[in-house]
C-alpha cells in the first residue's frame, strides 16, 4: 500500500524506494537468554536507530530517509521527496487532539479529529537527509515508553540548525495529511512515559513541561544535551530474525531483542 502511494504520488520506482519494518522482542540488553521477567516497553528512538543502521550496512549509498510510523497511512497528495532541509512530513493528522483533550472526550463528543500537534512537533513522520541523521546522532535511546522522543529530536535538529527558524518545516497547501489506523488492542496496551517530561528537562536543562518551548539555533539551550552521547552511537542491538515481506525486494522486516544502550560505544549482532 506505501508502495502504491508513493509511487503514485511523485516517486519514480526507478529511483529504488526501500522501506524497512523494525520490530521489538521484549528482551534488551541486560537480559538473559530465556529469562521471562525481563521486560522493556516500547521504545520508538531506539527502533528508528536501529532501522537506519541496517539501511546504512545494507544500502550505503541512500541519501533521503523518512523516519515514519507504522500506523500512519498518507492520504491526499503527499510528497516524500528528497528537499534541502528536514521536513516534518505530518503537518496534519487524524487524532491530532487539542492540549488537555483526550480521545475518549473527542469520541463522545462525536467530533472527527484533524488536525495539528503543538507547533514544535516533529513525530509521526519527519524526512531528512541521511547525512543530517549522523550528524544529530539519530534519535535518544533512553525513552522507554510511548513519548518523548520526538521532544528530543526537535531539540536535536535545533542544536544543528536544522530547523525553520524555531518551528520545523512543514508541506504547504494541506499536502502532508495523516489518517491514523485503528488501534486493535485499544490505548490501554501503551506503556507511557509518565517520567519522559523530567528526562527531556534534565538532557536539555530545561524544566520538564508536556508541551516544550520553542528554541533556536545558538539559543542556550542550543548548547545542552547529551546528544552526542546518546543515539547512534550508544546503539546496541541483536537481529533476531529477518526476512522478506509482500514478496517484495525493496521491503525488509526486522526483528530486535537485546537491545539497549552500550556505555558510549556502538554494538550489534
Amino acid at each position: 500500500w506505501y508502495q502504491r502511494r508513493v509511487h503514485g504520488e511523485d516517486t519514480d520506482p526507478s529511483l529504488g524506494v526501500s522501506y524497512y519494518v523494525v520490530d521489538q522482542g521484549s528482551g534488551d540488553i541486560s537480559c538473559s537468554s530465556g529469562d521471562l521477567g525481563c521486560y522493556k516497553p516500547f521504545n520508538r528512538g531506539l527502533l528508528l536507530n536501529a532501522g537506519f543502521r541496517l539501511m546504512r550496512e545494507r544500502e550505503p549509498g541512500v541519501g533521503w530517509v523518512c523516519l515514519h510510523d507504522v500506523d500512519r497511512i498518507p492520504v491526499g497528495p503527499v510528497s516524500y521527496r528528497p528537499r534541502a532541509h528536514p521536513v516534518h512530513l505530518m503537518a496534519e493528522a487524524q487524532g491530532a487532539l487539542p492540549i488537555g483533550q483526550s480521545k475518549e472526550s473527542m469520541r463522545l463528543a462525536g467530533e472527527a479529529q484533524w488536525g495539528s500537534y503543538y507547533s514544535t512537533f516533529v513525530g509521526g513522520v519527519t524526512c531528512l537527509a541521511a547525512g543530517d541523521m549522523e550528524r544529530i546522532n539519530g534519535l535518544s535511546n533512553e525513552y522507554w515508553g510511548w513519548g518523548g522522543e520526538d521532544d528530543d529530536l526537535y531539540y536535536r535538529l535545533c542544536a544543528n540548525d536544522l530547523l525553520n527558524g524555531t518551528l520545523p518545516f512543514v508541506p504547504l497547501g494541506h499536502r502532508g495529511r495523516f489518517a491514523e489506523l485503528p488501534d486493535e488492542l485499544g490505548e490501554t496496551h501503551v506503556n507511557k512515559g509518565e517520567s519522559h517530561p523530567t528526562l527531556l528537562g534534565q538532557k536539555w536543562g530545561i524544566e520538564g513541561t508536556q508541551q516544550i518551548r520553542e528554541c533556536k539555533f545558538g539559543d542556550p539551550i542550543s548548547e545542552q544535551g547529551d546528544w552526542r552521547e546518546d543515539g547512534l552511537s550508544s546503539l546496541s542491538y541483536h537481529v533476531d530474525n529477518q526476512f522478506g515481506l509482500f514478496n517484495s525486494p525493496n521491503v525488509h522486516y526486522y526483528h530486535l531483542s537485546q537491545y539497549g544502550t552500550a556505555q558510549g560505544r556502538s554494538q550489534k549482532t
